[in-house]
């Protein structure tokens, strides 16, 4: 068992990944039937239902309020790719830093030990490539002013 789990234990990840997405899912759906519930009382007693709780009915995988289409639009626009935002800037330096010196540190790590070459090569060559990319994330941060120009 200790050996299986040893020849399999990055398929954690993407399981885990998985399981995080049914989650989301399922929340999505009770907090729809929990609003479709609320809706029924509100007939029941023959009342109109507050424009709020209609509105919720829309407002699918947002967290604060927004049709989903505009919150996916912005979060796009403040921290994609091609986003000015000072902080989405810093944050994709430090986050491929991290890599980076996660990938160095286990090809330095693994170096030497026998049968691991290959992993070694792939490590360094990931870790050059992602200190490559965080490099050109610390000039694109440092060159942003503040307020998102460049």
């Amino acid at each position: 068992m200790v050996e299986l789990f040893r020849s399999f234990f990055w398929l954690i990840f993407p399981i885990g990944g998985m399981a995080i997405g049914v989650f989301a899912i399922y929340m999505v759906h009770d907090t729809k039937r929990r609003t479709i519930e609320l809706l029924r009382i509100y007939a029941e007693q023959g009342k109109e239902p507050p424009q709020s709780l209609l509105d919720a009915l829309d407002r699918t995988n947002s967290f604060d309020g927004e049709s989903p289409a505009r919150v996916k639009d912005d979060f796009r626009s403040a921290y994609g790719p091609f986003s000015t935002n000072p902080v989405a800037l810093w944050s994709r330096f430090v986050l491929l830093a991290f890599l980076a010196a996660g990938f160095g540190g286990m090809a330095y790590w693994l170096n030497g030990k026998p049968g691991t070459e290959f992993i070694v090569f792939g490590f360094t060559i990931t870790a050059f490539v992602l200190a490559a990319v965080s490099a050109s994330a610390l000039v694109r941060a440092l060159l942003t002013r503040a307020d998102g120009k460049s």
